[in-house]
């Protein structure tokens, strides 16, 4: 027997929340010795998804602060890390991702000596500016892995191109398909709130950093273009809180269109609520990318490249770019319902079949204690 391995876990934003709530939860029923750190990167937003999946936590940073930049995060968690790591003593860190806490704990990690575990290894678009600073965090955490779970056959593909070795590279699927998999078991009932029959529903999702400026607003115009010019769509915005998107979104809509509902950020069950009755999503995230095939919800990608491809390639989603009038034309498009349409809007699984987790601690029952 191997000695028994004490595992931590630090997250900070809400994707993380969502893609680690499963694992935790897997892990807490397998696995001796496992403590989990909030770093609050973000914080109105992640703590609800917390609250949701019972998630427990043995410490919260709280790092977040009005305005801060990415170094502030560097900064804070370089600062407040250290005196968890001194406590807990842990043998492995689980990060998750490609965000500013993940690449400042799997460094800490590493400097310490302790063997770093990356759930959603391997993704790449091979472009340090997009997304940004997510592709140079990822490699980054890459470099600091020893165990490495991709979520695709492509995702593990470029990890052994890399030279990491195979031994401690495993395809599993994305736990965020494993956290959609309980939220919509769980559902018990139909929010049909934003839609009438007749409508065209448009979900749209913008905040990814690279974007911030001209494309921003061209999104917007186009966004506002296809509102005050087909009234069968409906466009339903919840406004991601960054200052950059507001004051982008206040210089493009002087007035608010009918067919244009604003709302704040939605908790996790009801985002999930509002792809399920979205004919179609615009995005420029990346864990949307993952969850829209598995409802079979037809995606526009507002990027230039994406580190999930499979989405594109498995027919579920369009890369569309920043261009205004690429968007209106592709929006108008499907919103017509045609036969393109409907082959984009089936339910498809390129990204796992919902039981990651359960996958993940296996390989780490196998390989760490037994």
């Amino acid at each position: 027997m191997l000695p028994q391995p004490r595992i931590l876990f630090v997250f900070g934003t809400r994707p993380e929340c969502i893609k680690l709530a499963p694992l935790i939860l897997e892990a807490k029923k397998k696995l001796p010795h496992v403590t989990t750190c909030f770093t609050g990167q973000h914080k109105e937003m992640a703590l609800p998804v917390l609250d949701f999946f019972k998630i427990h936590l043995d410490y919260n940073l709280e790092i977040m602060k009005p305005s801060q930049t990415l170094n502030d995060i560097s900064v804070a968690l370089f600062s407040k890390l250290g005196s968890v790591l001194d406590t807990v003593k842990p043998t492995h860190l689980v990060v998750q991702g490609d965000t500013t806490t993940a690449a400042a704990a799997a460094l800490m990690a590493f400097q310490s000596q302790i063997d770093v575990i990356h759930v959603e290894a391997g993704l790449r678009t091979h472009d340090l500016k997009s997304p940004w600073p997510e592709e140079f965090n990822r490699r980054m955490i890459a470099l600091a892995t020893k165990w490495h779970f991709a979520p695709t056959e492509l995702s593990k593909n470029n990890l052994i191109k890399e030279g990491f070795s195979e031994q401690h590279v495993f395809q599993v699927g994305n736990t965020g398909i494993d956290a959609l998999r309980l939220v919509t078991e769980k559902q018990s009932e139909n929010l049909n709130r934003y839609k009438h029959e007749s409508d065209f529903l448009v979900l749209v999702t913008l905040h990814r950093r690279e974007n911030f400026g001209s494309e921003m607003i061209a999104l917007m115009q186009g966004l506002k273009q296809i509102c005050q010019t087909n009234s069968h769509v409906k466009v339903l915005w919840p406004m991601h809180q960054n200052p950059q998107v507001k004051k982008a979104f206040a210089e493009v809509f002087t007035e608010i269109p009918k067919n244009l509902i604003l709302e704040k950020p939605l908790d996790y069950f009801h985002f999930v609520n509002a792809m399920a009755e979205a004919d179609l999503i615009v995005t420029d995230s990346g864990g949307v990318q993952e969850e829209a095939p598995f409802l079979g919800k037809p995606i526009l990608i507002c990027r230039t490249t994406t580190e999930r491809p499979e989405s594109v390639d498995c027919g579920a989603a369009r890369l569309i770019g920043t261009s205004k009038e690429k968007l209106i034309e592709s929006v108008l498009e499907l919103s017509q319902k045609n036969a393109e349409y409907k082959k984009m809007a089936v339910k498809r699984n390129p990204f796992g079949d919902g039981f990651a987790s359960e996958k993940i601690i296996n390989v780490l029952l196998k390989n760490l204690i037994s």
